[in-house]
């Protein structure tokens, strides 16, 4: 048995090991830092009659643009905002009439914010709803 561990120890293996080790911890302490690189930039869910589009900044601001269809040619209405990465993935934006909370995920060009369900003390309840949006290049 000693010679097993020995040779592990003094072979290649244990470099590896401890190589994947440091790669896997140094991952785990990244993710949020990555998440909040992979926000930054322009997004857009276009679903009749809306068009939505969140403009994501490396100060933390963030813009929002809302344009239907039945205010097509005119001016989006925009509001700006702040935002705030949370260590479990949850978007907090604080916009100047409200504070929304979604969950929130990125899978290559798609943005997924999920908002929670809402049960309110009457006992009515709002499910949560996936907003998708693709990012705009």
């Amino acid at each position: 048995m000693y010679r097993a561990i020995h040779g592990i120890v003094t072979g290649g293996s244990f470099t590896v090991l401890i190589i994947t080790a440091l790669l896997l911890v140094s991952a785990c302490g990244g993710q949020e830092r990555d998440l909040s690189r992979q926000l930054l930039g322009t997004w857009a869910e276009a679903s009749e009659p809306l068009y939505q589009v969140y403009e994501f900044s490396e100060d933390g601001t963030v813009t929002y643009s809302l344009l239907t269809s039945e205010t097509s040619g005119s001016a989006p209405t925009t509001r700006t905002g702040s935002y705030e990465l949370l260590e479990n993935s949850m978007l907090v934006m604080r916009m100047p009439t409200e504070t929304n909370i979604f969950g929130l995920t990125i899978a290559n060009d798609r943005l997924t914010m999920r908002s929670p369900t809402i049960t309110r003390a009457d006992g009515t309840t709002t499910r949560g709803q996936d907003y998708v949006f693709n990012r705009v290049q």
